[in-house]
């Protein structure tokens, strides 16, 4: 297991403020921190890389549905 520290996140491209992480963590939309001490902590890098790919497929999902449903347009002449 590799932790990943505040920085070792933003370098994965998650630029969120660590008052919003944490906000994400409680409400089960992040994973979760593993403690380190008494004031450290990481993140598992495996977690990490599993809810950026998750996310990236519900995005990519979300834009082929929204192309799907999508209308033609036409304009009478």
């Amino acid at each position: 297991m590799r932790l990943l520290d505040y920085e070792g996140l933003r370098s994965k491209g998650i630029k969120w403020s660590k008052p919003h992480l944490w906000r994400k963590e409680r409400a089960g939309e992040f994973p979760k921190r593993v403690p380190l001490g008494l004031r450290s902590h990481g993140w598992d890098e495996e977690d990490i890389d599993a809810w950026l790919a998750a996310r990236k497929q519900r995005a990519s999902a979300g834009w082929r549905d929204m192309t799907r449903n999508a209308k033609t347009i036409t304009r009478d002449e």
